[in-house]
């Protein structure tokens, strides 16, 4: 109770400096040309940021437990070590070869196999066994690499060839940015919840949901 209470006056506080910096910069704008928000901006937008920001909910979920749960099976700190070591050496690995990934097979395809291969990682936390978390540590390695790449490139490429302005852009990195925020607090508290009821694979199974949901969002 008193994190959701914590989290109420955070967000509050935060939405009214957001308010106040969108009031000054207005006053600041006043009087020099605006840039025109039409429908199809403002449903494009709303489109990019419920998918963006589902994906970021389901990364921000997981977070705070993985040790716990490599933890709570009785491995030591080597070889937990050697777990995360593995998840950033796919990512490492992987990184400097998405983009040429998505420009050959599609950018939405790199989006909907983020969804997939986390919904796979995600599957084999529950199983209390050293080779199957080490996979499931190897795909979320590949699903990090594409998850901050694949998703903006995609926008990006569709922003401009729809003709908008540069500075709608501008806007919704901002936007992005400030919800990323909010969900990963709502992500910490849904994740604490969920291991009082569910135990430490809690998270990772909750995860599916948004998961799923940005899947079939990008899909159709």
């Amino acid at each position: 109770m008193f994190y959701a209470l914590l989290f109420i006056l955070l967000a509050c506080g935060v939405g009214y400096a957001k308010y106040l910096e969108t009031k000054q910069k207005n006053e600041k704008n006043e009087g020099n040309s605006k840039v025109d928000r039409p429908l199809e901006f403002i449903l494009f937008q709303r489109s990019y940021l419920t998918v963006y920001l589902l994906a970021m909910f389901a990364d921000w979920l997981k977070g705070p437990y993985v040790y716990a749960l490599y933890d709570s099976y009785g491995y030591n700190a080597a070889d937990i070590a050697t777990l995360f070591l593995s998840g950033f050496l796919a990512s490492g690995i992987t990184g400097p070869f998405v983009g040429s990934y998505a420009d050959k097979y599609g950018r939405q395809k790199m989006c909907k196999a983020f969804f997939l291969i986390y919904i796979a990682s995600a599957v084999t936390k529950p199983i209390n066994n050293y080779a199957i978390l080490m996979l499931g540590r190897i795909l979320s390695g590949f699903a990090t690499s594409l998850l901050f790449s694949a998703f903006e490139a995609w926008m990006i490429q569709e922003h401009n060839r729809l003709g908008f302005s540069s500075q709608l852009l501008s806007e919704t990195f901002t936007i992005a940015t400030f919800g990323n925020g909010l969900v990963a607090i709502v992500a910490g508290l849904v994740a604490n919840l969920s291991v009082d009821y569910m135990g430490y694979v809690g998270p990772f199974m909750i995860a599916i949901i948004p998961l799923g949901t940005g899947f079939f969002m990008v899909h159709t």
